[in-house]
């Protein structure tokens, strides 16, 4: 055996087999020869038996594994090789550890040069340490397999350990035997809508849904109406109480119809959620069945009825029309070395028309709609940026006029609107508790912090089906602060606006929508200059975020819309239009004139 009196960085005491470049010149070889014989190798005398000769003891004791049972225990064994130089026959016995922890060329190299052996018997060395390893690994393997079953015999629950390292052996590395995923059909309904929405069955999929948004606004009024004749009825009933009764019944009499109310409205909201429910099983049976149709090619006669889909919306089927908007599209081109064009628009409206659609009662579906359907399950979304108070309340602000839209039509995707709510809380909770922990170990948090509260900057998304140009809606919590003028870049909001953008680039959202100013609407205190300054700082700031999209991945255009109150007057208007021109350097055609005429 080669020993060695200097430890060896990965077994102490014992000496492991090394590289030696293939490529190296016979002087460095002769030198590293030199450097392992000042280490004073000794290999043990051992009695030459025959070519290959072999004898073994182990170096530990088989032990288990994260790998099973079955992993091999290191040992020594005597390696015998004989060769012919000037007429006479040598032999040699050497030691090794298996199995191998080296090629067997490296180890061939490396007893030619311990041994001093004759540059011609490598091929030959090389080729019967190679049949030494595997005949004795697979003797190792025989050996060990017959302990285990032994040792199986004997103990009971050993075996069961062994029948479980097998099988959780076969599940996980052979494909025939892996636990096969069960796959809802649930699972399938996004990728059945895509195909669908784009195929000629397209008509009769937004029917469907027309037709379900229908019935749930039926019933959402015979709610409203239930609610109306109650709430009437008792201020009827208050009135009367308030000039005959005393005030201990008129407060009882109170309690007594908040709580017939209260009952009321959970009455009505189990039976509208039992509704959406059905028609959301209804929708995926329909889905199902139209994917099965599809992928069969029995489509007869759909194409025959969507001839006449394209005469869109008649004027008399629209109850309500939106009011015409002032805008302004323009083309940028941003980037260091490769250019990336984007578009930007500047819209004066309410921020609660791009969410609301208006009320049909025909049969006609809107290329709006239409457009919004086709790009659900897509990787061109569109979203909005919402601004939101740190309560995260549905009683209050935008999320109140947001809950009112999402709850008039039916969300056949994804979670209501109530729910994904109730999940942003408890979100939120998770991530003050965070920086609860990071700030009793002493690290940075932000300066904004609220306790359990959300802070000013953080986000969370909802995402919908029954907006009207929306697909993801941005919550970013916002407070009056952000009135205040002498707000800079790296202020929250700002920031949080930047930690919006990278998200839409990330997520597919490709037409995101802001509001300029950062409120929503305009009081006495924001007058003219108050208006150009902010306008002008988040025109900048967005500006620079562009220039990172590329950073992130982005490699396609975006657009981006620019929202102001409907307030605005029109020289406003076309002074923020101007600013945007000259903060984003928008590309103008160059006309050029023949001087000559």
């Amino acid at each position: 055996m080669l020993q060695s009196n200097q430890s060896h960085p990965h077994t102490p005491g014992k000496l492991q087999l090394q590289d030696i470049p293939e490529s190296e010149s016979p002087k460095i070889q002769n030198q590293y020869l030199e450097k392992e014989k000042s280490n004073h190798f000794q290999v043990e005398p051992l009695k030459a038996l025959s070519n290959s000769t072999t004898s073994k003891r182990n170096i530990s004791q088989p032990v288990q594994s994260d790998s099973g049972y079955w992993q091999h225990s290191m040992t020594i064994h005597t390696f015998g090789f004989s060769y012919k130089a000037k007429g006479k026959e040598e032999h040699i016995n050497v030691e090794v550890d298996l199995p191998l922890t080296v090629t067997s060329r490296q180890l061939a190299l490396r007893v030619m040069n311990t041994k001093n052996l004759p540059p011609y018997v490598e091929d030959s060395l090389q080729e019967k340490i190679e049949s030494f390893s595997y005949c004795e690994s697979v003797q190792a393997s025989k050996t060990r397999a017959s302990e285990l079953i032994k040792r199986g015999k004997e103990d009971i629950d050993f075996c069961d350990d062994m029948i479980e390292e097998w099988i959780h052996a076969f599940e996980t590395e052979t494909a025939d035997y892996c636990a096969k995923k069960v796959v809802k059909a649930e699972d399938f309904v996004a990728e059945i809508y895509h195909q669908l929405v784009h195929s000629p069955a397209y008509r009769e999929l937004l029917m469907h849904e027309q037709n379900f948004a229908i019935e749930y606004e039926v019933l959402i009024e015979e709610r409203d109406a239930e609610l109306q004749k109650m709430g009437d009825r008792d201020a009827e009933e208050l009135a009367t109480a308030l000039g005959s009764l005393s005030d201990i019944h008129i407060s009882s009499l109170t309690a007594q119809q908040n709580e017939a109310r209260d009952l009321l409205e959970e009455e009505w909201k189990a039976r509208l959620d039992s509704f959406l429910k059905e028609q959301r099983t209804q929708l995926h049976k329909w889905l199902l069945a139209m994917s099965e149709l599809l992928q069969v090619g029995n489509m007869s006669g759909i194409d025959a009825q969507n001839k006449e889909f394209f005469d869109f919306t008649p004027a008399d089927d629209i109850e309500e029309t939106l009011p015409t908007r002032m805008q302004e599209s323009f083309t940028i081109h941003l980037g260091l070395q490769m250019k990336q064009s984007h578009n930007l628009r500047l819209i004066a409206d309410d921020v609660m028309n791009f969410c609301r659609l208006p009320s049909r009662n025909g049969t006609s579906i809107s290329p709006q709609r239409l457009q919004m359907a086709m790009s659900l399950y897509s990787n061109n979304l569109s979203g909005l940026i919402l601004l939101a108070d740190n309560s995260l309340s549905p009683q209050y602000g935008n999320l109140r006029k947001l809950t009112a839209i999402c709850t008039r039509l039916p969300e056949l995707h994804f979670e209501t609107i109530e729910e994904q709510l109730e999940e942003a809380v408890r979100l939120s909770l998770d991530g003050s508790e965070w920086r609860e922990l990071k700030s009793a170990a002493g690290e940075p948090i932000s300066a904004d912090s609220n306790g359990y509260c959300p802070s000013n900057g953080d986000f969370f998304v909802t995402k919908h089906s029954n907006l009207a140009d929306i697909h993801v809606l941005f919550h970013l919590v916002s407070d009056p602060s952000v009135v205040s003028s002498d707000i800079n870049s790296r202020n929250a909001v700002i920031l949080g606006i930047r930690n919006i953008l990278k998200w839409s680039c990330l997520n597919d959202v490709r037409n995101l929508t802001l509001p300029l100013f950062l409120v929503d609407e305009l009081d006495s205190s924001m007058n003219s200059n108050w208006c150009l300054r902010r306008a002008e700082l988040v025109f900048k700031c967005i500006k620079g975020f562009m220039m990172e999209m590329s950073s992130w991945g982005a490699n396609h255009a975006q657009t981006l819309q620019f929202i102001i109150p409907r307030s605005i007057d029109e020289t406003m208007f076309a002074t923020l239009s101007g600013m945007l021109t000259n903060i984003f350097r928008v590309s103008n055609p160059l006309i050029f004139s023949n001087s000559s005429r």
